[in-house]
């Protein structure tokens, strides 16, 4: 059985705008747009085990010239 309660939460009209703007579709209801929003920073917010390696090792392509511009590969590439 599921049990619904309903509490009213008073929230400036920016931030309704803002959850509105949220929306994937019409139908989604402004608390499905906070559960969405709240689900994702519980799980995505955290670094794996090799992300801070990667992130180094792409500073340090960068400090060491390792990188091209995308103007640099458009002419490389004859774009």
């Amino acid at each position: 059985m599921v049990y619904h309660m309903s509490t009213t939460i008073k929230v400036s009209s920016e931030t309704k705008d803002t959850l509105v703007n949220q929306k994937l579709h019409n139908g989604e209801t402004l608390e499905q747009v906070i559960n969405r929003l709240l689900k994702s920073q519980l799980t995505d917010n955290y670094l794996d085990e090799e992300t801070p390696s990667d992130m180094q090792e792409g500073l340090d392509d960068i400090k060491a010239g390792r990188v091209h511009t995308t103007k640099q590969l458009k002419k490389e590439l004859g774009l």
